[in-house]
């Protein structure tokens, strides 16, 4: 497993268990690079991920526990299912974090309150498209809320997901569009579709 650079693991320590009941080794994977945890997760000293820029963190009751060095080598975290105010605060943990990829099951579930100071690409993802149905105030929600954001360093935020969505929204709800158009002429920053071209008109 030396040269693996993905992982994707459900959990090397499981909770609860005690630690004479510990069998696993410490972690060394010095090529891992990208490290998804989908379940609780404890990171202990001895474990060795030198490697790794990029954390992916799926829904759980807790956080993962990390060491502060680990902590700090992080400058990419993509959130999936933990997009409330208790992940959002744990990312503050971050001092190097670069680019923060926050992924919702639709737009009713948007929250974004924190300060995000060292952030410089921001992406932001809607899961459900053709079985939900999104209403004027949970767009509005999302489009209020960029140019509230306390993040000095943004350059690009991104909007993930069906390109069908910015067609439709176009389309059928001008209101809308108007204040979406609105936003990309007021902020400093870029917005990008989910192909990364700036969104212009």
């Amino acid at each position: 497993m030396a040269g693996l650079q993905v992982l994707n693991s459900s959990s090397f320590v499981p909770w609860g268990e005690a630690p004479q009941h510990h069998t696993v080794k410490p972690i060394s994977l010095p090529g891992l690079s990208v490290l998804g945890l989908s379940t609780p997760f404890r990171l202990e000293q001895s474990d060795y991920l030198p490697s790794v820029r990029e954390l992916y963190l799926y829904s759980t009751s807790e956080g993962p526990r990390l060491t502060e060095p680990f902590i700090a080598q992080i400058t990419s975290v993509t959130l999936h299912g933990r997009a409330g105010p208790a992940g959002l605060e744990f990312i503050q943990a971050f001092p190097n974090l670069k680019q923060l990829v926050i992924w919702y099951g639709d737009w009713s579930e948007f929250h974004l309150f924190v300060p995000l100071l060292n952030i410089d690409y921001l992406k932001l993802g809607r899961r459900r498209f053709q079985d939900c149905y999104c209403g004027d105030n949970d767009y509005m929600r999302v489009l209020r809320s960029p140019a509230a954001l306390h993040a000095p360093k943004l350059r690009v935020l991104q909007f993930l997901g069906y390109e069908d969505e910015r067609a439709q929204v176009r389309t059928e709800r001008p209101k809308i569009w108007a204040h979406f158009r609105e936003l990309a002429q007021r902020v400093t920053f870029e917005i990008q579709n989910t192909f990364g071209e700036v969104i212009s008109d």
